[in-house]
């Protein structure tokens, strides 16, 4: 019973610092349709780090994701759109990290690190105040580090999160196709429910790391009993 007590401790030592959130909060997409550059853009505010949550990012709230407390940036991003033109007809277009023009569009930073503004993804030809010239899906993904510092609200602590990556991020924009030249949308990553141990330090460990671990106890117990 001793070793089991002493493998239940390890085991629990070992996963205790992991945040238990099932989300986090990477920033968000927003449109804007700007009449004087005549586009409607689409951008992303990458949020991550202290300094853009207001010098902390323990200001979540219990029940919601985690913030997390680490400047990370977004690689290998594409987007594919849907849209009403002009005229109303319906098009589609794309866009990606090795093709975006425009000086650092491949990596989507933090937007602090960007003078306070996120990065265009995508736009398309706008020149009125309201549509049908507008975005009505969007399709988001990029890669993003496996594993970050997270406030969680429910501890009220700074834990590890372990992240599915890449994430998706898909948007149907407002209740109808082309309603608003202006909205935002949140962008959450999912936890990774079984992240294997790897290299970081987290995680639940695997079955070969328990037999070990087990092999271990069982090992140091034999000793001890024989010993006497």
């Amino acid at each position: 019973m001793k070793i089991t007590g002493l493998f239940s401790v390890l085991v629990l030592a070992t996963v205790s610092h992991l945040s238990a959130a099932t989300q986090a909060y990477l920033g968000y997409l927003e449109l804007f349709g700007d009449t004087s550059n005549g586009f409607q853009e689409v951008k992303f505010f990458d949020t991550t780090g202290a300094s853009a949550l207001g010098g902390n990012c323990n200001t979540a709230s219990v029940g919601g994701p985690d913030y997390i407390c680490d400047g990370i940036n977004i690689v290998n991003w594409t987007i594919n759109v849907q849209y009403l033109d002009a005229t109303s007809t319906p098009q589609t277009g794309s866009n990606d990290s090795t093709t975006c023009s425009g000086t650092g569009c491949d990596t989507i930073q933090p937007y602090l690190a960007q003078g306070g503004d996120g990065t265009i993804l995508f736009s398309i030809p706008y020149t009125s105040g309201t549509c049908p010239a507008c975005f009505t899906h969007i399709t988001v993904t990029g890669t993003i580090p496996s594993s970050f510092n997270a406030y969680d609200p429910v501890a009220a602590s700074t834990l590890l999160f372990q992240a599915v990556t890449p994430f998706t991020a898909d948007w149907t924009v407002g209740s109808t196709p082309g309603d608003g030249p202006f909205d935002s949308f949140d962008v959450l990553v999912d936890s990774n429910p079984n992240p294997g141990g790897g290299g970081n330090g987290g995680g639940v460990p695997e079955p070969a790391s328990i037999a070990l671990m087990l092999g271990g106890l069982l090992t140091v117990g034999a000793r001890r009993y024989f010993v006497r």
